[in-house]
């Protein structure tokens, strides 16, 4: 299967190259849709032109991105989709040139039109690159590209968004113990793309911040990856989570136990007070 592939993969090759000279080159002409003057000229020689550009997509990771490469009056020629990080060629005509399954073609749109007033064929074609089960390495640009002479392309772009994922380096353990009178310090570091936002709550209700010497104030929840308690006191020992966000569900969260050693003075123990029987002493007789 190997070698047929291969053999599939060549023949393939030399009928796109064959149509540009004999090889693929550098020599490429990338559409510029801002120009209508560009437009009208690709138009009058009567050669392949893009419809539209290419939309840049942001799809969420384990989900499929989708890029649409719409071309007009493609007549002979071939299309070709490729990474443009490695140029490795992803698709060839229908088609597809790679042993991963996360690459895929469709062919949608034929809309067979004749221009009345020039009498040029302008059918009009969508070539649409699936890509797979996104990963963060699956992000990067990729080009559509027609074997005109010179080549003509255009890029569109995927951006992959990751969920929030809580890091073990620089986060707190599940447990911090501290003794009362001591400072404390709950740390959460979390990856993901955007940027997740980490905040901390107490698991059952609001938790204590000291404000000064003897108060303290309630707050519900505190914005940042440190949380800094200062002279801990015993009514803040519990359980607090670090919770991180962005735009890709869901969040995740940790829990982390303060526990606050208390060292406790031994009370005094007072026994209730016997009444004395007061003692009379006989003289003795030998006095």
């Amino acid at each position: 299967m190997r070698v047929v592939r291969l053999l599939l993969c060549y023949v393939l090759l030399e009928d796109y190259c064959s149509n540009v000279g004999a090889a693929i080159t550098s020599d490429i002409v990338h559409q510029d849709f801002s120009s209508e003057q560009n437009t009208a000229t690709l138009l009058d020689n009567n050669v392949p032109s893009f419809a539209t550009a290419i939309g840049n997509v942001t799809v969420a990771s384990g989900r499929e991105a989708i890029l649409s490469c719409t071309i007009r009056s493609l007549g002979k020629y071939k299309v070709a989709w490729l990474r443009k990080d490695d140029m490795m060629v992803l698709s060839m005509g229908t088609k597809t040139l790679t042993n991963s399954h996360k690459f895929s073609l469709s062919l949608e749109n034929m809309k067979p039109k004749t221009n009345l007033t020039t009498g040029r064929n302008e059918d009009e074609a969508t070539w649409k690159l699936h890509i797979k089960t996104l990963k963060e390495q699956d992000r990067g640009c990729y080009m559509c590209q027609v074997n005109t002479k010179p080549m003509l392309n255009q890029v569109g772009c995927v951006d992959v968004l990751v969920a929030p994922d809580i890091l073990t380096s620089g986060t707190s353990e599940s447990e911090v113990i501290v003794k009362e009178g001591e400072n404390a310090t709950l740390e959460c570091k979390a990856s993901g793309r955007p940027p997740p936002t980490v905040s901390w709550k107490k698991e059952k209700n609001d938790f204590l911040l000291r404000k000064n010497r003897d108060q303290f104030t309630k707050v519900q929840t505190w914005a940042g990856e440190r949380l800094e308690l200062i002279r801990v006191d015993r009514k803040q020992m519990g359980a607090y989570l670090c919770i991180a966000k962005n735009d890709v569900p869901p969040g995740v969260s940790k829990r982390v136990y303060l526990r606050v050693h208390c060292e406790y003075l031994p009370s005094m123990v007072h026994y209730p007070l016997v009444p004395l029987t007061p003692i009379t002493i006989e003289p003795s007789l030998d006095d």
